[in-house]
C-alpha cells in the first residue's frame, strides 16, 4: 500500500512537471496555456500512462469505501444499546455471548421478502 500511494504520487507529480514543460514552452512566445491545452497534455500522459489513471481510480474508490464503512460503523456503535439490549431483539445461544450476528432486511424488496419467506 506504502508503494503504490507513493507511485501514485510521483506519477502525479511527473504529469505536473509535463504540464509545467509545456506551459515553459508556450510561455515562451507570449501565449498563455489555455484550458484545453492543458486537458489535452493531461489527457496524452494517461493514455500513454494508463496504469497511473487506474491506481487513481482505485484509490478514489477504496477511500470511499472506508469513509462509508467507518460511517456505519460509527452508527453500529452509537446504537448498540437499541440494537443490542432490547427484550425484542431475537436471539439464539448464550445471550452474553462474545459474538453478535444482527441481520437487517428491507421487507420492500424482493430479494429479502424471498429470503425471509
Amino acid at each position: 500500500m506504502f508503494f503504490k500511494r507513493h507511485a501514485m504520487f510521483f506519477f502525479f507529480l511527473m504529469s505536473l512537471v509535463s504540464i509545467a514543460n509545456a506551459n515553459e514552452r508556450i510561455n515562451k512566445n507570449n501565449n498563455e496555456l489555455s484550458k484545453d491545452a492543458v486537458a489535452e497534455i493531461v489527457t496524452q500522459f494517461y493514455m500513454a500512462n494508463p496504469e497511473v489513471f487506474e491506481s487513481l481510480l482505485i484509490n478514489v474508490s477504496n477511500n470511499k469505501r472506508e469513509k462509508e464503512y467507518a460511517a456505519i460503523l460509527k452508527n453500529v456503535i452509537a446504537y448498540k444499546s437499541e440494537l443490542l439490549d432490547t427484550a425484542e431483539t431475537p436471539f439464539y445461544g448464550d445471550p452474553k455471548g462474545d459474538v453478535s450476528v444482527i441481520l437487517f432486511f428491507d421487507y420492500q424488496c424482493v430479494f429479502c421478502s424471498k429470503f425471509q419467506s
